[in-house]
């Protein structure tokens, strides 16, 4: 339950800079290595399995942020 709600709340994030809600800069500085080592440490969860992850978001904003 914990992690789900962590998970939750990242994801929520990360649908918020995505989308340019918060400032992107000022949150990557922050939660690059946060967002990185929580997807690395959770690779096996089931949420993060697969073709299509639930918390796609938050792959997708790791993803961005590798490329920068």
């Amino acid at each position: 339950s914990a992690i789900e709600n962590y998970l939750n709340l990242f994801e929520r994030l990360s649908f918020f800079i995505l989308n340019k809600t918060f400032n992107e800069e000022h949150y990557r500085i922050q939660y690059r290595s946060m967002l990185s080592n929580t997807i690395t440490s959770l690779s096996s969860h089931p949420a993060f399995s697969g073709s299509n992850p639930i918390y796609n978001k938050m792959v997708e904003l790791n993803t961005r942020w590798r490329n920068v």
